[in-house]
C-alpha cells in the first residue's frame, strides 16, 4: 500500500512537471506562428500517405490575441475584432515583454478551405474550430443533404486542419531543438518584434 502511494505521488509529479512543460512550449509556439505567419511567403507543405494525400497551407492570425506578463502579473491586453496582429498594442505589448496566452489562428488548405480555431498555450488543443462548410454556409442551403455524408465531410475536414497544425507544431520542435535557435530564429523573432513598432498603425476594436 506504502509503495502503490509512492508511485502514485511519482506520476502526479511526473503530470506536474509535463504540464508545466507544455505550457512554456505553447507560449513560445504561439510566438513562432505569428513570427511565421508574417515572415514566411511561401506556402506550408505537408506530406501524407497516399490514401490521405498532401497538403499546401498558408495561415493567419485572425481576430483575437490575448497577451498577458511572463510572469503572470499586472494588466494583460485582450485584442479582438479587426486585425489585432498589426495593431499598435500588439506591437508594444511584444515589444514590452508579454507572452501570447491565446489567439486565433486561421487557416488555408489548399483545395479543402478556410479554417478557424483558438490555439491556448496551456493545451494547445484547437478550440471554437470552424470547418469551411461551417464558415461558408455551404450545409444552409435549401437542398437535403445526407447526413452521413456532412459526417464523412467534417471529419475529413478536421483531420487535414489537426494534421496541418501538428506538421507546424513539429516544424516548430526541430526549430527549438536545433543548436541555433539562440543565434537564428530566437534572434530573427526579436528583429521582428521591434520591427513592428514602425509599422502603420491599425485601429482595434475591443
Amino acid at each position: 500500500m506504502e509503495q502503490s502511494s509512492k508511485d502514485t505521488k511519482k506520476c502526479l509529479e511526473k503530470l506536474g512537471t509535463l504540464t508545466k512543460t507544455k505550457a512554456f512550449l505553447g507560449k513560445e509556439f504561439l510566438a513562432w506562428l505569428w513570427f511565421k505567419a508574417e515572415s514566411r511567403k511561401e506556402a506550408f507543405f505537408l506530406q501524407r500517405p497516399k490514401d490521405k494525400g498532401d497538403l499546401s497551407f498558408h495561415f493567419w492570425i485572425d481576430d483575437r490575441i490575448f497577451l498577458q506578463p511572463f510572469d503572470k502579473q499586472g494588466h494583460e491586453n485582450l485584442l479582438r475584432g479587426g486585425d489585432p496582429s498589426q495593431s499598435e498594442e500588439a506591437a508594444t505589448s511584444l515589444a514590452s515583454g508579454m507572452v501570447i496566452k491565446e489567439l486565433k489562428l486561421g487557416m488555408n488548405i489548399q483545395g479543402v478551405g478556410d479554417f478557424t480555431a483558438v490555439l491556448n498555450a496551456d493545451d494547445l488543443n484547437p478550440k471554437s474550430l470552424q470547418v469551411p462548410g461551417e464558415q461558408s454556409g455551404m450545409w444552409d442551403g435549401g437542398e437535403e443533404i445526407d447526413p452521413a455524408t456532412v459526417i464523412l465531410t467534417r471529419i475529413h475536414q478536421m483531420e487535414c486542419f489537426t494534421d496541418a497544425l501538428d506538421s507546424l507544431f513539429a516544424e516548430f520542435l526541430h526549430d527549438r531543438t536545433k543548436g541555433d535557435w539562440d543565434n537564428k530564429t530566437l534572434k530573427s523573432i526579436r528583429n521582428w518584434i521591434s520591427a513592428r513598432r514602425s509599422k502603420p498603425v491599425v485601429k482595434v476594436i475591443h
